[in-house]
């Protein structure tokens, strides 16, 4: 993020998207593995990654998507708990572009390590506990994160939700689709008994069921943060994007007005956040709600009240409001059948 403009955008519940954004890294914690691209799988023989080892079963899964991710970033490091952190912002000091944060295994400390180190460089970390946990000690270690991450269980072995859900959906537009309902190429349920899986669903912790006979899906597709993972996706890429607007802005050969002083400043700064608002509620992106007449679900106020300190130092504030367009993933539907003709309408 830029150290001159600071944008925040906040949940008040419980142009192309940037590559970034759909991007991957993996971390592994058996071997020390030199940050790599890599675009295939026979690309990690060269880095001692064996067919046996978990980081190329989780890559394979994400590779075997219907709409196939171009590339995975991989790093690997035998570093025990917090010092993960130092070698991880080593790494990050050179080798950005990356989004989601999936690691090779589960390990208390080392997940945990991981996890906190994403969220502070604004990256979505995603685990999955290690399918010899209870769904009491998958539950316990998730009411310890309160942060963005994707958690993900599962009781069988050799299984991989969460390489196989990332990568299904990593090609996606941030926020239009949910990710509840959905499955991914390779998805087994995940087998637990329904008493864990009611558990672990209101946690927040997704697992794959079966709704019907053969029919599997994502369930609850929140992160530990209570958030669907699409609210918080799309919220991330749209804060990006406003923030570069602002730069380009700020870049262009004309000056933005100060709005506490010149009226065209108002103007300016508020086409600047509408233009990238109104694209997030455009038929591609599907990530703003719009009303019946197509008007976008969104108010913004830029302030025109400043101190005279305040407008020396060029310092400048936009607030602004908009409802997602969400999804509709869990309801209630009523019918009746009846011969009663006065109950439905149309019927002569």
């Amino acid at each position: 993020m830029t150290r001159h403009l600071k944008v925040s955008v906040l949940s008040d519940t419980k142009a192309i998207k940037e590559a970034t954004f759909g991007d991957i890294l993996i971390i592994d914690f058996k071997k020390a593995i030199p940050y790599t691209k890599v675009s295939d799988t026979t690309a990690l023989k060269s880095l001692s990654v064996l067919e046996t080892d978990i980081i190329y079963k989780k890559i394979e899964k994400i590779f075997s998507q219907p709409n196939r991710i171009d590339k995975v970033s991989i790093f690997g490091t035998t570093a025990e708990n917090d010092s993960i952190k130092s070698e991880l912002d080593n790494m990050w000091a050179k080798n950005k572009g990356y989004y989601f944060v999936l690691m090779s295994e589960f390990d208390n400390d080392k997940t945990k390590s991981v996890i906190e180190w994403a969220v502070g460089k604004g990256l979505r970390p995603v685990y999955l506990t290690d399918n010899n946990k209870t769904a009491d000690e998958a539950i316990a270690f998730f009411k310890k994160l309160n942060n963005g991450a994707i958690a993900f269980a599962t009781n069988k072995a050799d299984d991989y939700p969460d390489a196989i859900y990332v990568g299904l959906m990593c090609t996606d537009i941030p926020g239009r689709d949910k990710w509840e309902w959905k499955e991914g190429t390779g998805t087994v349920v995940s087998g637990f008994d329904l008493a864990d899986i009611d558990k672990l669903e209101e946690a927040g912790i997704n697992t794959v069921q079966e709704e019907r006979e053969g029919v599997l899906g994502l369930f609850p597709g929140k992160c530990s943060n209570g958030e669907f993972i699409d609210i918080e996706w799309g919220r991330d890429n749209l804060q990006y994007d406003i923030e570069t607007a602002f730069i380009r802005a700020e870049k262009a050969p004309y000056k933005i007005y100060h709005p506490g002083v010149d009226p065209r400043g108002i103007t300016q700064i508020e086409g600047i956040v509408n233009s990238v608002i109104k694209d997030y509620a455009s038929d591609f992106r599907e990530f703003i709600a719009k009303d019946e007449q197509g008007k976008v679900r969104a108010k913004i106020n830029v302030k025109t009240e400043y101190t005279q300190q305040q407008i020396a130092a060029r310092e400048f504030e936009v607030a602004w409001a908009a409802i997602p367009s969400g999804s509709a993933s869990y309801g209630e539907i009523k019918g009746l059948l009846t011969f009663d003709k006065t109950k439905v309408g149309g019927v002569s």
